[in-house]
C-alpha cells in the first residue's frame, strides 16, 4: 500500500484547494464543513462527494433488522446542499431532526439499494440485496403458514356446521327420507366430520368430485334450514 506524506504548508495548500481550510475571526486555519462553494454540474463529482460525505457522516442499519441509511448534518446549509444534490442525482430523500440537527435518510429497500449503487458499493448492493429476497422468502413462507393455518380452521368450521345440519336432518325426519345420493353423503359427513369437501369426495364410492360434493353438501343445508324455520313457525302458532 502507497503512503502520500505532506508537509504543514503542502497540507494547507490541498485542504485550501479542496474548500476545506478556512480562517476564524483571529485569523486562524482550521477544518471547515465539507460543503462545497460552487455548484457541482458533473455526475462523477457529485457522486464523489456523496460517498466522502456517507463515509465521514453516514451510518446504515443492518439490512437483517430493518432498512435505514442516514447522513447527519451539522447544520441547514450542509442539509440543503445534500437535498439539491440528491434530488440532482433522482434520490429525493427524507429529513427529520434529532437532537436539534438535521437528519437525512431514506427508509425504503429499493432506495437505500440505489443508493448505494449511486456511490459505488456494488458489493454491498449485491449483499444487501441477498438479504432481502431471504427476508422476503422468510415472510412468504410465514403468511403461507399463516394462510393454511385460517384456511384450515375455515375448513374444520365449515365441515362441523355441515354435520350439526346432518344430525339435525338425523333426528328430526330420518336419513332414510333423504334421496339415496344425499343419503350416502350424510352417513359420510356424520362419519367423518374433520374430511375437506375434496377428501369427502374421495371417501364417496363412487367417488365423487369437490364441485359435486359442495353441490349436494348444499342441499343438505337448505332441508336443514327449512325444517328449522317450520320449527320456529310452529313454535310461534303455540
Amino acid at each position: 500500500m502507497s503512503v502520500l506524506t505532506l508537509s504543514e504548508e503542502d497540507t494547507r495548500t490541498l485542504l485550501s484547494a479542496l474548500h476545506m481550510l478556512e480562517e476564524d475571526e483571529d485569523g486562524m486555519p482550521h477544518l471547515r464543513h465539507i460543503v462545497p462553494r460552487h455548484p457541482m454540474t458533473r455526475q462523477c463529482c457529485r457522486k464523489a462527494f456523496l460517498r466522502g460525505a456517507f463515509l465521514g457522516a453516514g451510518s446504515m442499519s443492518n439490512p437483517e433488522k430493518g432498512y435505514h441509511l442516514e447522513w447527519k448534518a451539522d447544520d441547514d446549509h450542509l442539509r440543503q446542499v445534500m437535498e439539491r444534490l440528491l434530488e440532482k442525482c433522482g434520490m429525493p430523500c427524507h429529513v427529520y431532526e434529532r437532537r436539534g440537527k438535521p437528519v437525512i435518510y431514506f427508509k425504503g429497500a429499493e432506495e437505500i439499494s440505489d443508493m448505494l449503487a449511486l456511490m459505488g458499493a456494488a458489493s454491498s448492493v449485491l449483499k444487501m440485496e441477498n438479504i432481502r429476497i431471504n427476508r422476503q422468502m422468510r415472510g412468504v413462507a410465514a403468511r403461507a403458514a399463516n394462510c393454511d393455518e385460517h384456511n384450515s380452521e375455515k375448513m374444520l368450521d365449515a365441515a362441523r356446521r355441515q354435520a350439526e345440519d346432518v344430525r339435525y336432518l338425523s333426528m328430526r325426519q330420518g336419513l332414510f327420507t333423504l334421496p339415496p345420493a344425499l343419503r350416502e353423503l350424510a352417513r359420510k359427513r356424520i362419519e367423518n366430520p374433520e374430511l375437506s369437501l375434496k377428501e369427502l369426495g374421495e371417501a364417496m364410492d363412487p367417488p365423487l368430485s369437490k364441485s359435486a360434493v359442495n353441490h349436494r353438501m348444499r342441499r343438505l343445508t337448505e332441508l336443514a334450514e327449512e325444517l328449522k324455520s317450520a320449527e320456529a313457525e310452529e313454535k310461534k302458532r303455540i
